[in-house]
């Protein structure tokens, strides 16, 4: 990709925004979802558990964000430029960005699913080991390691492309030879462990919830669900919000790549 070559396509370019309601409303139902986390703010007398919870919620939602606002800045800056501005550069930096917006997202629920794991699995160790310190460390540790998965293009190891249709850049997905082949698997790969911790750990939480169930006093398992049903329904709609704002995106992307 190159100046030379956005500018012959300019004409064609300026009128592609077909998907770019789907990045703004996307972005909107976001910002509602942030405001509503960060409204749901935990007292001092709230569990360390659910403190956990709140915050990786609100990284979630801050990063999905995020991700949506650029994903709506670059259709609207190629439409108002009449083609991509600042060559391949700007075009690199944008999917360099928002791919590491992507991931660690992803990473933030698989985090958040180990977190509900440890606290219905083994809750003693959860409380003594698994600290608020620690849930920030593991944060900003994904963070880093994510930049490192993304950041081979820049040394020559697969690329940032424009796509036109949808006037974005983002990671190509067609290999050019042995060394972005195995760059992509790896990205690949991380991204089916990612989605194998989260559907592991989840069922996991599911079924020592039905075992436990049958053994705790009523009153016992009452007590637990009230303190931390707000958190739960918290959660439940966050995820909604996601899938319902990132699904319309995902598969127009892919129809369109």
């Amino acid at each position: 990709m190159n100046n030379t070559t956005l500018q012959e396509e300019e004409e064609e370019v300026c009128f592609k925004v077909d998907i770019f309601p789907l990045f703004v409303f996307g972005f909107v139902v976001n910002i509602l979802a942030l405001i509503a986390v960060l409204k749901a703010k935990p007292r001092d007398s709230t569990p360390n558990g659910a403190k956990q919870i709140h915050i990786l919620i609100c990284c979630l939602a801050g990063s999905d964000t995020t991700s949506l606002g650029l994903q709506c800045l670059m259709p609207l800056a190629s439409f108002i430029n009449c083609g991509w501005w600042g060559g391949k550069i700007t075009c690199s930096l944008f999917g360099f960005v928002n791919a590491i917006l992507i991931l660690w997202s992803a990473w933030i629920v698989a985090l958040l699913s180990f977190q509900r794991f440890l606290v219905t699995v083994f809750p003693f160790q959860h409380q003594s080991n698994f600290t608020t310190k620690k849930i920030k460390l593991a944060l900003i540790y994904l963070f880093f390691i994510v930049c490192l998965f993304v950041s081979p293009p820049f040394f020559g190891v697969g690329e940032f492309v424009y796509y036109e249709t949808g006037q974005f850049c983002s990671l190509s997905l067609t290999p050019t030879g042995l060394p972005d082949t195995i760059f992509l698997g790896i990205l690949v790969t991380q991204g089916l462990a990612c989605v194998v911790l989260v559907l592991v750990f989840n069922i996991h939480v599911i079924t020592s919830i039905k075992s436990r169930r049958s053994t705790f006093h009523r009153q016992t398992v009452r007590a637990m669900d009230d303190s931390s049903s707000t958190f739960v329904s918290l959660t439940k709609k966050v995820a909604l919000v996601f899938c319902l704002s990132n699904t319309p995106v995902l598969v127009s992307k892919e129809n369109q790549v």
